[in-house]
């Protein structure tokens, strides 16, 4: 490949991850409207600023989010054997 080609490829990789990444805040964004609506829907009794709630609800997402990460396999092994080489070799 010549170096264009390099920098062609590398750019289409790193966008690819962006516009993966925006769609995901997006989608995260919006379950976490519909979280938070349904826990006022099935407690009505805690009142909308309830600032425990929004800490127990928190910390529960990070630690259902971690062991999402924890438990992912690493991926990187099903990769073509030049394709793992090109990141390498830029660092990615």
């Amino acid at each position: 490949m010549t170096s264009k080609e390099d920098l062609i490829s590398t750019a289409v990789i790193k966008s690819s991850h962006y516009i993966i990444g925006a769609a995901a805040l997006a989608a995260v964004l919006s379950l976490n409207d519909a979280i938070n609506s349904s826990i006022h829907l099935h407690f009505p009794d805690l009142k909308k600023g309830a600032v425990m709630t929004h800490y127990i609800y928190a910390f529960i997402t990070v630690i259902v989010f971690i062991l999402l990460i924890v438990l992912m396999p690493d991926t990187s092994s099903e990769m073509p054997p030049k394709v793992r080489e090109h990141l390498q070799a830029r660092g990615i």
